[in-house]
């Protein structure tokens, strides 16, 4: 497909920003139908049927949705009713014939997120229904936690050494069950406990969706096809929408725990969206950590928070949101205690890998992207924004928030990363070759289906989580 013009980008990004300032009303005015009712005069009950027998229009499916997001917001609504009714509006949803190529799913990718959003549960709508088609998507948002996304998996290795409730004494103890940090770490059958040549990856998501949906069609596939990688993922309860506080704990744990029963070897981190803040806060407040990571790769992160983060919860402050999305508003209390103190710096080898076209996180220009990250210590940090080292290429082209996790040069920094002392860096990479393509090699348009089409679950989850808040979470103990 023909790539965007970089100026085109830049362009864009400083929209996406300007848009940023003023928060919208919700639902928006260009939503208003005569479906369009409130759930005080509709009774739930009414409400779950109300979805007709085929969605095909976008009126049609936006004005069902601001039904849906209304039960949520008023609060009077019990939870299950409300997952029921939306998984109808979404399984009732026609969509257009199934993309079949890497080019035709970008491209309609692009077209979506191009246009200004208020709404990303509008927006992952939209794509259903035009074609980012990933299936039985009704039995996807009622089972939402399970498989490959489970929660509740049993790891009944012990580390040789104590890890609970802290490693050290410079940590803080964790304010959650051990029980529960374990079993959010899944584990392939395929993992070799540190007894072949393979190094442990722990692969840590972003907001609002589960580390299986996230990685088992880029990251995850990839690296296990590798003979140096040896992936394993965590799934944090609520889709790491409550406090990040909290969710930090969970990578400081599996840091431990997978060193632990790996033998001591040294653990690769890759992060996508959030999952680079969980890790920042983790390295900062757990400083036992730091010696077990040799090498970070963070995708898409948000180190200074976005801009764009009332997508995310449209109506707010009128309505509330979900805790972890108020902590990543631009400089937001949790962002500002996050970068003060030497924390906007890299703890250990960093390889931060992100788009200027990031339909969620702005600004991603260099040099105010998000995503940059300081090398206060040393330990070697690379930041790429990939338009700017693919510029005209299929590799520098659109990528979305999620796209980035099977840009070709995203792939590319990470191999090189892990197969060398230090991060990722361009210099070593045969950009003729990486730049050249669209997805990384071994990745098919199904895994791009199902990696774009993750913004669809990310959009569900976030809408139907509970509890809401009207403010952001106060700091722990241990940072306050």
């Amino acid at each position: 497909m023909t790539s965007c013009p970089l100026s085109g980008l830049f362009l864009y990004g400083t929209l996406l920003a300007t848009l940023a300032v003023s928060r919208p009303t919700f639902p928006p005015p260009h939503l208003k139908h005569d479906m369009l009712l409130t759930v005080r005069d509709t009774p739930l009950q009414n409400v779950t049927g109300l979805p007709p027998k085929s969605i095909d229009t976008p009126n049609t499916l936006f004005s069902t949705l601001s039904i849906i997001s209304s039960a949520i917001a008023d609060r009077q609504a019990n939870t299950n009713e409300v997952v029921s009714a939306y998984a109808s509006v979404l399984s009732a949803i026609k969509p257009a014939p199934n993309l079949s190529t890497i080019e035709g799913i970008r491209a309609l990718v692009q077209k979506e997120f191009s246009k200004p959003s208020t709404s990303l549960i509008e927006s992952a709508a939209s794509l259903l229904l035009q074609g980012l088609d990933l299936g039985n998507i009704k039995d996807i948002v009622l089972k939402r936690d399970g498989g490959i996304d489970s929660t509740d998996n049993a790891n009944t290795r012990d580390p040789p050494t104590v890890i609970y409730p802290k490693a050290t004494s410079t940590d803080p103890p964790y304010s959650i069950s051990e029980s529960q940090l374990r079993s959010a770490i899944y584990i392939p059958s395929t993992f070799q406990y540190g007894a072949g040549s393979k190094q442990p990856i722990i692969l840590v998501p972003g907001t609002a969706i589960p580390g299986g949906t996230t990685y088992a069609n880029n990251f995850a596939k990839l690296l296990a096809g590798t003979s140096f990688a040896d992936p394993l993922w965590l799934n944090i309860p609520g889709f790491t929408l409550g406090d990040i506080q909290v969710s930090a704990e969970y990578v400081a744990y599996a840091i431990h725990y997978i060193s632990g029963i790996s033998g001591g070897k040294p653990i690769g981190v890759v992060t996508w969206s959030q999952g680079s803040l969980d890790m920042q806060w983790a390295m900062k407040y757990w400083p036992s950590t730091r010696a077990l990571v040799s090498d970070h790769i963070a995708t898409s992160g948000d180190y200074h928070g976005t801009k764009l983060a009332h997508i995310l919860c449209p109506g707010f402050p009128t309505l509330a949101c979900d805790p972890s999305i108020l902590q990543q508003t631009y400089s937001s209390n949790f962002i500002t205690k996050l970068r003060s103190s030497g924390g906007d710096s890299a703890y250990v080898p960093t390889t931060t890998i992100y788009s200027a076209s990031d339909e969620v996180i702005q600004p991603q220009i260099d040099p105010f992207a998000s995503s940059f990250l300081n090398d206060a210590r040393g330990v070697g940090v690379t930041n790429t924004q990939v338009q700017s080292v693919c510029a005209g290429r299929p590799a520098g082209g659109f990528y979305s928030h999620g796209g980035v996790l099977y840009n070709p040069l995203a792939w590319a920094l990470t191999v090189d990363a892990l197969t060398h002392d230090g991060p990722g860096k361009v210099e070593r990479i045969n950009l003729g070759s990486v730049c050249g393509t669209a997805a990384a090699n071994g990745l098919t348009a199904g895994d791009v289906l199902v990696t774009e089409g993750a913004a669809i679950i990310g959009a569900t989850n976030a809408l139907l989580y509970l509890p809401k808040v009207g403010s952001e979470p106060g700091f722990m103990p241990y940072a306050a």
